[in-house]
């Protein structure tokens, strides 16, 4: 970055210390959606861009993006990027928590639930809880966001320091009292994934989570078919797996065969990806309804 470049940078933006990038998956449609976010200091996040920006021009493909996982190619750049994901979590370089819910839950299962004002007060619940709880209390954020013209980012950026009452009015107060970030407002910053690699990381990463709970099933037929094994699915009922949703199955399965102690896949049970432990650094949290109060917002609220 040039010097003219850096000093016309917002001071918000140059003095953060830590940094974060999210997109999310089939937030508007399918069961299970999901947001991924990637956190770092701001101090190791230029090498980790590089890295993935050079192992992605290894695997010849401009821009990573879980919805076009279609082909062999992009099933290896995927690999790729899961291997260097674990690399930097492994040396405490990077976390990856990954927020999935389901439609058919209480909080979501209501007529006229408005998907886009749930999907800021999801950015809100996964946010908040990895800056407050997983990274210093000393930490100033910048956060930089997947663009979208349908979100009022503002509104997000607000309510994580503290300043909005529209969120904590009524029954939602609960769920929003007391978590605003108490050290320096943190920032919220629309941006391209071609400008923030990271943000196709968090895409991979979200794309896999949502997947492994839509596909459950046939993930489960795939594993089995790969592996030889054939196993009749309710009753004689045939699963069918698409020619292009296989690097996805692929995709997901080799994060499996990390085995990474903490992040559980149990398919034939019906479980797709999820960490019993949100300490640690890659979480697969599936968002339980927190009560009778915790509902999604409906379109004439919103």
């Amino acid at each position: 970055m040039r010097d003219s470049e850096w000093k016309a940078m917002p001071a918000a933006l140059r003095d953060a210390t830590h940094k974060g990038f999210s997109d999310e998956s089939s937030w508007n449609q399918n069961r299970y959606r999901s947001i991924g976010l990637v956190t770092m200091s701001s101090s190791v996040a230029h090498a980790i861009e590089n890295s993935v920006i050079s192992l992605l021009q290894e695997s010849e493909v401009r821009e990573f993006a879980w919805k076009d996982l279609t082909t062999a190619k992009r099933r290896f750049a995927a690999q790729k990027i899961v291997d260097r994901a674990v690399e930097f979590v492994s040396s405490r370089q990077l976390r990856i928590d990954v927020l999935t819910w389901g439609t058919h839950d209480t909080r979501h299962g209501i007529k006229g639930r408005d998907d886009t004002a749930n999907l800021a007060r999801m950015y809100y619940h996964l946010m908040v809880t990895v800056m407050r709880f997983r990274w210093p209390q000393s930490a100033k954020w910048v956060n930089y966001v997947d663009r979208r013209t349908d979100m009022d980012w503002g509104e997000l950026e607000q309510c994580l320091a503290g300043k909005t009452r529209r969120e904590r009015e009524g029954a939602q107060g609960e769920l929003f009292s007391g978590t605003a970030i108490s050290v320096l407002p943190p920032r919220v910053v629309q941006a391209s994934s071609n400008e923030h690699v990271l943000i196709q990381v968090a895409d991979l990463f979200a794309g896999m989570a949502a997947f492994s709970w839509n596909e459950v099933k046939s993930h489960d037929a795939w594993v089995r078919q790969q592996s030889g094994q054939h196993r009749l699915i309710h009753q004689g009922a045939v699963v069918s797996i698409s020619n292009s949703a296989s690097p996805k199955h692929a995709a997901l399965e080799y994060l499996a065969s990390k085995r990474l102690p903490y992040v559980s896949l149990r398919t034939e049970e019906g479980e797709g990806l999820r960490t019993y432990s949100p300490r640690h650094p890659i979480n697969f949290w599936k968002y339980e309804p927190q009560g009778d109060y915790d509902k999604a917002p409906r379109k004439y609220e919103s």
